[in-house]
C-alpha cells in the first residue's frame, strides 16, 4: 500500500508531465496556425495574380464543360 506522500508525489508528477505535454502542444498549435496563415496568404497572393492574368488576357477563358461530360 502506498503512503498518502508518495501518492501525492505521483499526483504532481503526473500534473508536471501533463503542463509540459500542454505547453508542447500549444507551441505546435500556434507553429501550425502561422503556417496556415502564411498559406492563406500566399493563395490570396496566387488568386489576385491569376485574376490580373485573365482580366489582361485577349482571351477570356471560358467556364464550359469538357467535351467527355
Amino acid at each position: 500500500m502506498t503512503t498518502p506522500n508518495e501518492r501525492i508525489m505521483k499526483l504532481e508528477e503526473t500534473i508536471a508531465h501533463l503542463g509540459m505535454a500542454n505547453d508542447e502542444l500549444s507551441a505546435e498549435v500556434l507553429a501550425q496556425w502561422k503556417h496556415i496563415e502564411a498559406l492563406e496568404r500566399k493563395l490570396a497572393q496566387f488568386e489576385n495574380r491569376f485574376l490580373a492574368l485573365e482580366e489582361a488576357s485577349e482571351n477570356p477563358v471560358e467556364n464550359t464543360k469538357p467535351p467527355h461530360y
